[in-house]
């Protein structure tokens, strides 16, 4: 069992919690949501790390979703990080975004993040979060949230600007 803790826990699109420790068991399966802010005290052998921790990256590419069906572009704005004019910057759109790298590992989509900076720096990180994690499973039929008694690869967004709500251009991502 390990607990980690950051200054942001974004759960979901609309969940985005502070001073709060998540509690997983060996499969990864979240335990508990601990709020500081009443417990008052860290528990025992919580790692506390700077940045936003989030579910894993979830790629369609990777899993061969169709992502050219009409569902996919009345709801969603999917934009293939591979395959992007990079001098460009991204327009806001009322629709989900959906940021693709054809992968899962957080390594690599670290690295396309950082080649696609100009066309994201304006974008808010927690709508970058919700296109590579949130969004992309939503649109699969499937989960992929922190919340109580549901499985995930947690993972760290690292040299984010927390005070603008964006990324920089170190932004990184790591596995916990």
């Amino acid at each position: 069992m390990k607990r980690i803790g950051s200054q942001l826990i974004f759960c979901a699109p609309d969940v985005v919690l502070r001073n709060n420790i998540v509690e997983l068991n060996n499969e990864n399966k979240v335990l508990n949501l601990i709020d500081l802010s009443v417990r008052h005290t860290e528990t025992y052998g919580t790692l506390f790390y700077d940045g936003i921790i989030s579910a894993g990256i979830y790629s369609l590419k990777k899993r061969n979703i169709n992502f050219v069906s009409s569902e996919l572009t009345n709801n969603y704005l999917y934009i293939d990080l591979t395959k992007l004019d990079k001098n460009i910057e991204l327009s806001v759109s009322s629709k989900k975004l959906i940021l693709d790298a054809g992968t899962d590992d957080p390594t690599l989509f670290s690295k396309a993040l950082n080649d696609c900076y100009n066309f994201l720096k304006s974008t808010s990180i927690f709508d970058i979060i919700a296109g590579a994690t949130f969004y992309p499973a939503e649109f699969a039929g499937e989960s992929n949230e922190i919340s109580t008694n549901s499985s995930t690869k947690a993972i760290l967004w690292q040299n984010c600007d927390l005070i603008l709500k964006q990324i920089t251009a170190s932004t990184s991502i790591r596995t916990l």
